[in-house]
């Protein structure tokens, strides 16, 4: 095999960065998770946002800095998922909004208190704040980063199994996503998140080992049967034409 000597020392420096950013972003999620009072969530999102993205990634972007809210007006260009997210002069008001309501609900759910029971709850915060960080897109770079950093946090912070997202998964991914769109109003910060909340209770699923507690067993127990209640209530939604058709 012949290599291509020219790009090896961008490539390897491209990849090392991104595992640093990657490696700064998990040390926040850890010790952030060990709290027992957090930050407001203003803050943890953009200390979220500073940590993961590179100074190289806004060259030329005028007005761009990690970690604060853009200025600019921008749009998703992306092949399956493009949007045009809210124009920068609404931004103050919407964030104000959207972290005060996640702030609430990380506030009224107890770290130390969450029972079996309570596993959809917490995939429901945790879809809110993935859905709306993605399609607010404060940031001038890294909002998608920063949403899975986030529901990382979130995971260690409620003592769930990590999600992980690849490759693989995008597609389903995009279509989740995509059937939240049709439902959202930004302005209000409302929409049906349950497409997405199945998608994030499946990709929990796969997380949990092989080899089981009797504890983590009732809990994977119970996230099952949340997964067939979700999946119960989309196709009840289907059928009534409430809701757009999402693949079960």
């Amino acid at each position: 095999m012949v290599e291509n000597r020219n790009l090896l020392p961008e490539t390897k420096s491209r990849s090392i960065t991104a595992f640093e950013h990657g490696w700064y972003a998990h040390q926040y999620s850890v010790s952030l998770s060990r709290k027992i009072q957090l930050p407001l969530f203003d803050t943890i999102l953009k200390e979220f946002n500073n940590r993961i993205v590179d100074k190289s990634e806004l060259v030329g972007r005028k007005g761009a800095v990690a970690g604060q809210y853009r200025t600019n007006t921008v749009f998703i260009p992306d092949a399956i998922y493009s949007f045009i997210p809210p124009l920068p002069q609404e931004l103050p008001n919407l964030m104000r909004s959207f972290t005060a309501k996640v702030d609430q609900r990380i506030r009224t759910t107890n770290p130390k208190k969450v029972t079996e029971i309570e596993i959809g709850r917490v995939l429901d915060h945790m879809a809110f704040v993935h859905y709306w960080t993605t399609r607010i897109h404060p940031f001038r770079e890294g909002n998608g980063r920063t949403a899975r950093e986030v529901t990382g946090f979130l995971c260690k912070r409620f003592n769930l199994p990590s999600i992980f997202v690849g490759p693989i998964d995008k597609k389903e991914y995009v279509e989740a996503l995509n059937c939240v769109d049709i439902t959202a109003q930004v302005s209000k910060l409302n929409a049906d998140l349950d497409p997405f909340v199945l998608f994030l209770a499946e990709k929990m699923l796969r997380s949990f080992p092989k080899n089981l507690s009797e504890h983590e067993q009732i809990r994977k127990d119970k996230l099952i049967g949340h997964i067939y209640r979700l999946k119960f209530q989309l196709r009840y939604k289907q059928s009534s034409g409430s809701s757009s058709k999402f693949e079960l």
